[in-house]
């Protein structure tokens, strides 16, 4: 019953971005770009969390706490029947999750360190904070990467295409990506995102959380100006520029098109009813499994001692 509880939980808590998405739309984005990623970081935490679960007794036999053991299977019911072939499977996959979240992260975080441009390629501007390159092609490139030192990329051609307010604006929007740290967000949401990759709806809150990061930028990027929302606004409709990689902060995903011109352009609002419609999914399955496991705990000292009583005779 634990098991199922958790397992629901986290199915449920990957899928809750794609699901709440219009609604999501309406928070203030940095808001909801958290909401999005504790979702999807939750829902991997809750996964190694239930196959830790179902590998317990084995590992507990293992150590030689046969009644610690016999407890978990207890507490397992119908799964303790076929524990002598899940458990180790169960095992195995708590074991290779997390390298597999640690082996994605550094292999997104290459891919993002790829993007980074040397010092002999293209014209590069330096500043305390940041160091901006323009590179000579004619194709429409704007992105940003954080290290091995915050960079603005832009191309030639984008620069030829926007008249100056839009080009600033754009430049605007990458910087607020470094300066709220969203490479570290995005990162986080891809690694997530292909952990969980088995779960079809995780893959459609990463397109979601992705949309929210790009939002977020906007919206620091605008800070209330009314001229710079309609620069930004322009450039985005006018442009087509190249993909980004999943995990680097870009201009323009093509994801992410439709929900910033609509907050771009001044739509929706956020009310009482919107916010509790989506914190309380997320309260909902907290509280269910914080309560699942404070009752498994309380039932381990009770279990143990009548285990002790049976022993004795």
């Amino acid at each position: 019953m634990m098991f199922a509880i958790i397992a629901v939980a986290a199915v449920v808590l990957a899928s809750l971005p794609v699901l709440l998405r219009r609604a999501g739309r309406r928070l203030p984005p940095a808001e909801w770009t958290i909401l999005c990623v504790v979702a999807l970081a939750g829902a991997v935490v809750l996964v190694e969390l239930a196959l830790l679960l179902v590998a317990a007794p084995v590992a507990l036999s293992i150590m030689g706490l046969h009644s610690l053991a016999a407890v978990c299977d207890e507490m397992l019911g119908s799964l303790a029947a076929i524990g002598h072939w899940l458990g180790p499977v169960a095992a195995a996959a708590a074991l290779v999750l997390p390298a597999a979240v640690v082996h994605q992260w550094r292999r997104i975080s290459g891919r993002s360190a790829e993007l980074w441009i040397e010092p002999g390629l293209g014209r590069h501007e330096y500043s305390d904070e940041l160091e901006l390159v323009v590179l000579p092609t004619d194709a429409a490139i704007a992105y940003c990467v954080a290290r091995p030192r915050p960079q603005v990329v832009v191309s030639e051609g984008l620069v030829r295409q926007l008249p100056p307010d839009q080009l600033d604006a754009v430049l605007a929007h990458e910087r607020a990506h470094l300066a709220r740290r969203h490479p570290a967000l995005l990162r986080l949401v891809a690694t997530a995102a292909t952990v969980l990759a088995w779960w079809p709806p995780a893959r459609s809150s990463d397109r979601v959380a992705r949309a929210a990061i790009e939002r977020w930028a906007d919206d620091v990027a605008v800070n209330g100006d009314h001229r710079r929302r309609g620069a930004l606004l322009s450039a985005l409709l006018g442009l087509a520029l190249v993909e980004a990689p999943s995990g680097v902060p870009a201009f323009s995903p093509a994801e992410a098109t439709a929900g910033r011109v609509e907050a771009l352009a001044g739509h929706g609002a956020t009310g009482a009813t919107t916010r509790l419609g989506m914190y309380l999914p997320g309260a909902l399955l907290g509280t269910t499994v914080a309560a699942t496991l404070l009752s498994c705990v309380a039932a381990i000292p009770p279990a143990l001692a009548f285990i002790r009583e049976c022993c004795s005779f």
